[in-house]
């Protein structure tokens, strides 16, 4: 039984729970058992003996001695491995219970794997049902324009700047429509994402590369910061992706990679299109069966412990 545990107040919460409800629909399809549990301050809901616990290594502690006191096995993802040396992960190398520590995706599992962690590294492949994605119904349109951008971030300030230095800077730029959008509400969410031509992603390196994977589907292109999980999915044919150090620069590169969409319809139909490859190629289908292979691994591992 795979149990994925939902700690009260962590990051990138609506994205974990899109990702483990994909996860527990088609384990559950497959013949396996699942769950998703909540886990707060007042309710301490968690999977049964004989179950693994998958969550955040960043858990707050309790949890982590809610799992050692009931002997429950568990596997802690790394949702961000930037940020991952900056907590207490001591804990891996000397408990008997972990089975191994997951990487969301192939580029952080390649980084995790140089450190000398103690436990196998695992790679996941993080995805989940798009939001209103309906691949055969794809509209395919020949006017191109860039007059509505999505503004996405972890820090408002950040987000604040950027428009102001790009609606100053460049008049074209000015008369857009600019939407602020918040992954975690995802009706909200949903219904801004729709109309939008451009993402701008200033999110760095909280969450996954969800969010952005949604814009990927539905024909929208993605520019934004290159780090966090978009290591993962990002490269030169599917977005505009930036590797600046300042706002300054990153606003500069946003203008040029913004300016040539609305002048190249070529470039601007290709990024579309690699863009929906790319989503389509990290759909939850399309990942659930490398997958399954690291819940059968684990698995394995707990009932052999």
């Amino acid at each position: 039984m795979i149990g994925f545990v939902l700690a009260e107040g962590e990051p990138a919460r609506a994205e974990k729970r899109r990702f483990y409800q994909g996860q527990i629909d088609r384990l559950r399809a497959v013949g396996l058992e699942a769950g998703l549990y909540e886990f707060s301050d007042d309710a301490h809901h968690l999977p049964d003996h004989g179950a693994i616990a998958v969550f955040d290594v960043a858990c707050r502690k309790f949890l982590r001695r809610y799992l050692d006191e009931r002997r429950i096995p568990h596997a802690p993802i790394v949702w961000n491995p930037y940020i991952f040396f900056k907590i207490d992960h001591h804990w891996i190398s000397t408990s008997d219970l972990v089975l191994a520590t997951l990487a969301p995706g192939e580029e952080s599992g390649r980084m995790l794997q140089k450190f000398a962690l103690g436990k196998s590294v695992e790679t996941l492949r993080i995805s989940a049902e798009y939001l209103d994605f309906n691949p055969s119904a794809r509209n395919i349109v020949d006017h191109l324009q860039v007059s509505r951008i999505g503004c996405f971030g972890s820090s408002q300030f950040a987000i604040d700047f950027i428009k102001g230095i790009l609606t100053r800077g460049w008049p074209e730029l000015a008369e857009c429509e600019w939407v602020d959008l918040d992954a975690e509400a995802l009706e909200e969410w949903r219904d801004n994402l729709a109309g939008c031509d451009v993402l701008i992603s200033l999110r760095g390196l909280c969450g996954s590369a969800l969010p952005l994977l949604d814009a990927m589907a539905s024909g929208i292109v993605v520019a934004g910061t290159h780090g966090g999980g978009l290591r993962d999915v990002a490269c030169p044919e599917n977005g505009i992706w930036i590797n600046s150090a300042t706002l300054e620069t990153v606003a500069e590169e946003l203008s040029d990679g913004l300016l040539r969409l609305a002048a190249d319809p070529v470039w601007h139909r290709q990024l579309i299109d690699r863009a929906f490859e790319t989503a389509i190629e990290n759909s939850v289908d399309a990942t659930f069966g490398d997958n399954l292979e690291v819940w059968k691994r684990l698995t394995e591992r707990a009932l052999s412990a």
